[in-house]
């Protein structure tokens, strides 16, 4: 389930290059915050890297989500 999810992730960021990253992510971060990332993402637009945006917001999410713990 979450090679799928994984997989999907990396076709809608258009990074099919790095798609392993993508199901390692899904695998191991909550889906909350994939999607609230995605989400971001979705929302942004045009966007240069639609990639680089959403690892950006990743990483603040998993940030705020530590603080919350």
């Amino acid at each position: 389930e979450f090679q799928k999810y994984g997989y999907d992730l990396a076709v809608e960021l258009g990074d099919l290059e790095h798609k392993a990253l993508y199901i390692k992510l899904a695998k191991e971060t909550p889906r909350k915050i994939l999607e609230q990332a995605r989400n971001f993402v979705k929302d942004a637009g045009r966007v240069k890297s639609r990639a680089r945006l959403f690892m950006w917001k990743l990483t603040e999410l998993k940030k705020e989500w530590k603080k919350k713990k």
